[in-house]
This record gives structure tokens, C-alpha cells and sequence, in this order.
């Protein structure tokens, strides 16, 4: 996995530990998954992670420029697959029978702290939509209480930077297969697709339980003394071969253009953003996918000069128009406009060979013909013939005559 977060320019990751990163994928080994994971650094391994971080950037610092910039990565210390290590499959199929519900877990309704029930609260219905995003978030959630299994892993920065550590997944951004795309569409999007996702520290939160002091606050302070408290990445999406793979941390967390609007003359008195951003934020927590019109390849990679599969950085601006669609998955819904900002060179990596290496279509018949070309499926395949049910009688003779049929024998009825 690689990483795109610069957990070196962090200020309080160590109480935190969030990290983005995202498979390093190929086109024809095991890894054909574009899967992007939230992970949680163990806390004893945290301090010793963010030494290692600084001491890659005083070596990149060396070079001179040689090195764009060497993220983190990191790869589990035994041998497991992409889906297990995305659902933890091996250790639920484990861990089913030893599991049961905890009376007092918060989180399942069960202690008197956090209930989920809100019909006896008569301030329910007046809090705002962020406060009750907030008040069901599951982002303050400890290391030991993220409910999947712990892997070793080893962290890499480079050659003598390494460190192992443990680690667990807390949320999924993205797990798609890197055949879909081809099976179902027959070219590549008209536009190139990226995928944008971002995190930022719980608000008010404390570790009085464990003598931890508090996160660092959303203040100005804050923001030029001791660094940001959101961050967000962009991710971008392999659709077939050739493609490459793209990660980019943000100057900010991007705010929809067109939701500015919308803000009610209360949320404007108080200061607060209206309940559409609000929402697109929790989306971006998830991964929202979007499309930048302004890259003139379209959806297509741009190859290096006499090469037929290495891919080139199609990005050259510091700010791109963007655009997404609120029924993510389809071109309907609302179109939302941001705007990506890149004026600190967040380019974290770019690989656009490794992925399309050993690429061979004779070892893939399922997409290809022997004679190269594409391999079509129809829409429907059946080898039975289909029985449509019928609703009339097509066989009927017109001068049929009720009045004198006669049921047969067989339908004979007595009462």
C-alpha cells in the first residue's frame, strides 16, 4: 500500500493516527483492485513512524530535488489477500463465535451515555444537521475499539527506512475491481476520473480515560501555528490498460460552489455552513468521485513518446475545475461544482508503468480474441429459450359459441 498522507507535517497525528493509502495495483497480477483504505497506526508505533517520516524528508531534502517526494508505504508481514485485508474476512470467519454483543457498548444503544433511540429527546429535532452527524460519528473511536483485526505490517520509506508496526483498517474509501470498468463500458470516460476523500480530527475530543491531552481545535491559531485539522486527497481512478495511478494531498478540503447558496439566514447569523455542505463533507469522508472537464485527453491516459504502455502526469495546473453528481455511480442528480487546489504541491505519487507491466492479452481470453481484438458479450445470454407467460386465447375461433359448449367429462362439477 502507499500512502498519500505527509504524516511528518501533522501537527497532533500523533494522538490521532489516521492514514489513507491505497493498493499499488497491476493490470495482470492479484492486485487488479483499485482499493483505497482509512487505516488507524497503532499508538505505541506512532512517535517512532513520525521520526522515520522526518528523517525521509531530510534525506529527500539531500538529493536536491532528485526525489519529487518519497511517500510512505507499507506492506503486511504475512501473506494475505486484498480482500481480506479490505473486509477482514479471514478473522470475522475467525472470530463468529466468540463474538456477542456488549451490554454496555456505546455505540450499539446499549450504555446509558449514547442511545440511539431519539424519540423521548425534545431537542432532538433542533439540533443541527452537523451536531447530529457529530453525535453518531464514529471517528473518536479508540485504536483497541475499531472492531477489525490487527495486521503487522512493515512501514517503508525507502532503503534503511523501514519499521514495524501493527495497524487496523477503519473505514473502506474504495474496493473496485480493475476489470469492471472494461466489461462494462467499451472506452474510457469522457473525462478523467478521480476520486476525493478527506478526514479531520474529532472536535472536542479527549482521552481523559487513558491521561491523553486534547486534540488540537479548529481555531486561526491553530491553522498557522500548529497546522491544519482537515485534510483531504485525491485519488485517481484506473479504468482499463493502459492507465496509471495517481495520489494528490490538497491545499483544503474543497467547498461546493454551487451549496453556497443555499445557506439559511440563521446558519448566516451564526456562522455556520449551510446543511448541503455540511453534508458534502460527510460524503467526502467516504469518497466522493468526481471529473476534471479541463484536462484536454479527456478520460484517456497520455502516453510516454514511443511507448504503448507508460503513462505520463496529465496534471500541470495548481487548480482544476471539478465536478461530481449527487447519485454517485451515474450521471444524474445535481452536478457539483469545487474547485481542487494543488499550489502547495501535493503530489504524493504518481506510478503509471508498474501497473501495465507484463500486460498480455493472450493470458486474458475472458477480454480478448486471438486475434487481438476485443471480445463482446451480449447484454443477454441464455442457452434455453425463454417462456413468456400468455394472457390470451390466440387460438380461439372467432364463431366460437358459448351457449353450446359442453365441459368435458374431466371438468364436470357436483355439488
Amino acid at each position: 500500500f502507499v500512502s498519500p498522507c505527509s504524516i511528518e507535517n501533522y501537527s497532533g497525528w500523533e494522538e490521532d493516527g489516521f492514514l489513507f493509502a491505497e493498493l499499488q495495483a497491476s493490470f495482470m497480477e492479484t492486485r487488479q483492485y483499485h482499493a483505497i483504505g482509512l487505516f488507524c497506526v497503532r499508538k505505541a508505533d506512532r512517535k517512532r513512524l513520525i521520526e522515520l517520516a522526518q528523517l525521509a524528508e531530510q534525506k529527500r531534502e539531500e538529493k536536491k530535488g532528485a526525489v519529487k517526494y518519497a511517500p510512505l508505504r507499507f506492506r503486511t508481514s504475512e501473506k494475505k489477500t486484498v480482500f481480506e485485508v479490505m473486509t477482514g474476512a479471514s478473522f470475522q470467519a475467525k472470530q463468529k463465535d466468540e463474538l456477542r454483543p456488549d451490554p454496555t457498548d456505546e455505540l450499539d444503544g446499549g450504555g446509558s451515555r449514547r442511545k440511539l433511540s431519539t424519540g423521548n429527546d425534545p431537542n432532538f429535532n433542533r439540533k443541527s444537521t452537523k451536531q447530529t452527524l457529530q453525535k453518531y460519528s464514529d471517528k473518536d473511536l479508540d485504536y483497541e475499539k475499531i472492531a477489525m483485526p490487527e495486521f503487522d505490517v512493515e512501514f517503508i520509506y525507502g532503503p534503511g527506512l523501514k519499521y514495524t508496526g501493527k495497524l487496523k483498517l477503519r473505514r473502506v474509501i474504495r474496493f473496485h475491481s480493475l476489470a469492471r470498468d472494461f466489461v462494462d463500458e467499451p472506452d474510457y470516460p469522457a473525462n478523467n476520473e478521480f476520486i476525493l476523500y478527506s478526514y479531520s480530527y474529532p472536535e472536542n475530543k479527549t482521552r481523559s480515560r487513558q491521561g491523553s491531552p486534547v486534540l488540537p481545535q479548529k481555531t486561526k491559531e491553530n491553522a498557522k501555528g500548529q497546522g491544519p485539522t482537515e485534510f483531504a486527497f485525491m485519488s485517481h481512478c484506473p479504468n482499463r490498460y493502459p492507465d496509471f495511478q495517481q495520489l494528490i494531498e490538497l491545499d483544503e478540503v474543497p467547498q461546493p460552489l454551487n451549496f453556497q447558496q443555499r445557506k439559511s439566514s440563521s446558519a448566516e447569523r451564526e456562522g455556520e455552513e449551510s446543511e448541503a455542505c455540511v453534508l458534502y463533507k460527510e460524503a467526502l469522508s467516504r469518497g466522493v468521485v468526481i471529473y476534471l472537464p479541463q484536462l484536454q485527453c479527456g478520460g484517456s491516459p497520455i502516453l510516454k513518446k514511443d511507448t504503448v504502455d507508460q503513462c505520463v502526469d496529465p496534471l500541470n495546473l495548481h487548480q482544476y475545475h471539478a465536478v461530481s453528481w449527487s447519485d454517485q455511480g451515474t450521471y444524474s442528480g445535481d452536478m457539483i461544482s469545487i474547485n481542487v487546489k494543488l499550489m502547495k504541491d501535493g503530489k504524493r505519487w504518481f506510478d503509471g508503468a508498474k501497473i501495465n507491466r507484463g500486460y498480455d492479452k493472450t493470458k486474458l481470453p475472458m477480454y480478448w480474441k486471438e486475434d487481438g481484438e476485443r471480445r463482446e458479450y451480449p447484454e443477454e445470454f441464455c442457452d434455453e429459450a425463454q417462456i413468456e407467460d400468455v394472457y390470451d386465447f390466440d387460438d380461439l375461433d372467432e364463431n366460437f359459441n358459448v351457449e353450446t359448449f359442453k365441459l368435458s367429462d374431466s371438468h364436470q362439477t357436483t355439488v
